[in-house]
């Protein structure tokens, strides 16, 4: 039976038809105090007594396609949501697929499917508490095929058929391209041209690892798409000069993230946490998609959001300071702050003219902790400078401007000084950068 509370004259929902726990890339190798199988209980003790109505694992559950993995996952399930046990809803991941045998396609899939006792049929179609959830794994770590984009048309055409008033998940590891971030130019855009057709779309996807306190990880176009992070390592894309390899976070271990999505009549509201401080992440802040979808009051809001967003702030008083430590030079400075969170640091150098004339040296990026454990974030903030930047007797000019998720910047701080040393030794961070 439903529960309602009634606010201004109008009765709104509060207990929701269905509830969907959502977890992801736990990259777990079959021993139960790897880091993977440890996260993914730290995620299913959290979840469980939220009593989820359904759990879906968007792919890379193995590292290396272990298949003494599914087991153990699957102990950790039942062991964790006692009881009324949630339905399994999964996808496999190109991890899943990565071993001696990588050519041995179905044998590799069917060990997913059997481990986790989900149908071998791919795309799969269900219907859970009168909600659709379609699945599709990848053939052979590609791109999806046209044979296999063909057959899960079928499956979104049944599920618009069963009930074209109520949205439907569609659980990929792989994103529609050109969605949130990470899924930029990354080859699935026929899939997203499918998707396109189909505004009841919920897209949940895996893979990129992206924080989920990040208003880019959900997007709203012709339909709705979100990733669903990691229980893993995090990842960002946008070349950041502070991030291994230009791919993964500094304390990346810390991102441990994962979903609690509500479906009520009129809306579907997702809820993002941290697992490990069993800590909600947005602050609270909801993200939701009205049922019937509307595309134009889904985007107006967005852009709304945008607009309204504000810049970060230094602190009152704040000084940049510089250090010098074993042939490498630090800029030093407390964090900016933010209602929401401080995505990083724009730093410029330019070396300043007799005449007070500036030539730009360097301009780069700097990832902010945002994504951290809130015991672990910095209380001064030090960024590695460049080389070549300070050179003996030139007058360097710093600038380091805070800037929140939609890049809208603050003012900065500003050194100016002349150089006692010449630092020319590479500021190139070695991974993992810890």
């Amino acid at each position: 039976m439903l529960m309602n509370f009634v606010c201004a004259g109008c009765a709104v929902q509060s207990v929701p038809n269905l509830r969907i726990a959502v977890t992801g890339d736990a990259q777990a190798v079959p021993f139960q105090q790897h880091w993977g199988m440890v996260n993914t209980e730290k995620a299913f003790r959290f979840l469980a007594p939220f009593k989820p109505d359904v759990l879906v694992q968007t792919g890379d559950l193995s590292d290396r396609a272990y298949p003494e993995v599914y087991p153990m996952y699957m102990e950790c399930f039942r062991r964790n949501f006692s009881g009324r046990l949630p339905v399994q809803v999964a996808c496999a991941g190109n991890h899943d697929f990565w071993s001696v045998e990588e050519t041995a396609y179905d044998e590799l899939w069917n060990n997913f499917a059997d481990g986790l006792g989900i149908s071998r049929e791919n795309p799969c179609r269900q219907t859970i508490g009168g909600y659709d959830f379609i699945t599709m794994t990848e053939e052979h770590c590609e791109t999806y095929s046209d044979a296999m984009l063909a057959r899960l048309k079928v499956k979104l055409d049944e599920a618009v058929a069963r009930d074209s008033g109520k949205p439907f998940f569609v659980i990929t590891h792989f994103a529609p391209e050109n969605t949130m971030l990470g899924s930029q130019n990354n080859r699935r855009s026929a899939f997203r041209e499918l998707l396109n057709n189909y505004p009841q779309a919920v897209s949940l996807s895996g893979h990129t690892h992206i924080p989920l306190e990040l208003e880019t990880s959900f997007w709203q176009g012709e339909f709705s798409a979100l990733q669903t992070s990691t229980l893993s390592y995090g990842c960002i894309t946008g070349n950041f000069a502070n991030n291994a390899g230009k791919v993964i976070l500094p304390y990346a271990r810390e991102v441990q993230q994962a979903l609690l999505i509500d479906i009520f009549d009129d809306r579907v509201e997702i809820r993002r946490y941290n697992v490990h401080e069993k800590r909600e992440l947005g602050g609270g802040s909801l993200w939701r998609i009205d049922i019937p979808y509307d595309r134009k009051k889904a985007e107006s809001a967005a852009l709304k959001r945008q607009e309204s967003a504000v810049a970060p702030e230094f602190p009152e008083n704040a000084e940049l300071l510089v250090r010098h430590d074993f042939g490498f030079v630090y800029l030093l400075f407390p964090p900016a702050i933010h209602e929401k969170l401080v995505y990083g640091y724009k730093v410029k150098f330019f070396e300043k003219a007799g005449d007070g004339s500036l030539k730009l040296l360097n301009e780069s990026r700097y990832i902010g902790d945002f994504y951290r454990y809130e015991a672990h974030r910095s209380q001064e903030v030090s960024v590695k400078v460049p080389e070549n930047i300070f050179l003996k007797d030139r007058v360097v000019r710093a600038e380091v401007y805070p800037f929140e998720d939609y890049g809208k910047c603050g003012r900065p701080l500003v050194l100016e000084m002349k150089s006692p040393w010449d630092i020319v030794r590479s500021a190139v961070p070695a991974y993992p950068v810890e």
